[in-house]
């Protein structure tokens, strides 16, 4: 009777901690696909870079955004840009041209983006906050 009562408790223990552990699982799935899944459309900006510009993207919900880059001497203004994501990477063109920006996204959450145009050196990290 000893011995059945201690492989209820050994299956039991088992069972409760099978059952944790594809609870862990489920809930890190869910993190991943909730970051994922965090839109990159709105406005977002990069105050006092290096050069002193300030730049404002703004990725519309359309498929279509602008990027502005201001300082005390200039104003340029990029529009009639079109943008698509594929999981981290965001393709951006001139319309009608045929060359893409392909820009990384290192990290995005609802507050902050970070990116990395693919084919700049390591260093030249774009960080971006939601406005």
């Amino acid at each position: 009777m000893n011995k059945l009562l201690q492989i209820i408790t050994l299956s039991f223990i088992i069972l409760i901690t099978s059952c944790i552990s594809k609870q862990d699982k489920s809930e890190s799935n869910d993190n991943v696909r909730n970051e994922n899944s965090t839109s990159i459309v709105g406005k977002w900006k990069m105050e006092n870079t290096p050069i002193g510009d300030n730049i404002l993207y703004i990725f519309n919900d359309d498929g279509t955004c602008s990027i502005t880059s201001t300082d005390i001497k200039r104003n340029n203004n990029l529009s009639n840009l079109k943008w698509s994501r594929n999981e981290d990477k965001i393709y951006i063109s001139l319309q009608g041209r045929k060359k893409v920006v392909i820009m990384q996204i290192l990290s995005l959450d609802n507050k902050s983006l970070v990116i990395w145009e693919i084919g700049e050196p390591k260093d030249d990290i774009t960080y971006l906050t939601r406005f």
